[in-house]
């Protein structure tokens, strides 16, 4: 994924988590690009020499998540960079009329305790006429002990 071709990466939260999947490993970090060109930050991240690609990507605080995967449909995605589907997923999500909300916190692996023991996961469900829930999207938020929302 070339990061540089982003789309939607300019409403990414300022500052919040990263977590990113490359070729040849995870970073899960705290990142504050208040002042900062987030492309740029993340670039310097990747290991371009060592022909290192990323493969998917989240930015994300409390109310927002920014989410970049790299593609291998043949289609394109509307509003996002050739290849990547790119989504922005905010709090505002869970008040529309037929949504409803499962919430996970789940347990960090220790090596990742600089962001803290617990990351949250909010799906997003919708029902069919038969009644059968549907997870048609989520997002990642930080815990009350991040600096994130309370329980």
């Amino acid at each position: 994924m070339d990061i540089y071709s982003l789309e939607q990466i300019g409403q990414a939260p300022k500052q919040g988590c990263l977590l990113m999947y490359t070729r040849k490993e995870v970073i899960f970090e705290k990142y504050d690009c208040t002042g900062t060109d987030i492309k740029e930050y993340i670039a310097s991240k990747v290991k371009v020499e060592k022909e290192d690609t990323i493969l998917e990507l989240h930015l994300f605080d409390t109310e927002r998540e920014y989410r970049a995967v790299q593609s291998t449909a043949h289609r394109t995605y509307p509003g996002s960079a050739k290849g990547t589907a790119e989504c922005v997923v905010t709090k505002e999500e869970s008040q529309k009329d037929d949504i409803d909300e499962y919430v996970e916190d789940i347990l960090l692996e220790k090596k990742f305790k600089q962001v803290g023991s617990r990351i949250r996961v909010i799906n997003y469900m919708k029902y069919d006429d038969n009644g059968m829930a549907e997870m048609y999207n989520y997002r990642l938020a930080l815990m009350e002990e991040n600096g994130g929302e309370g329980e």
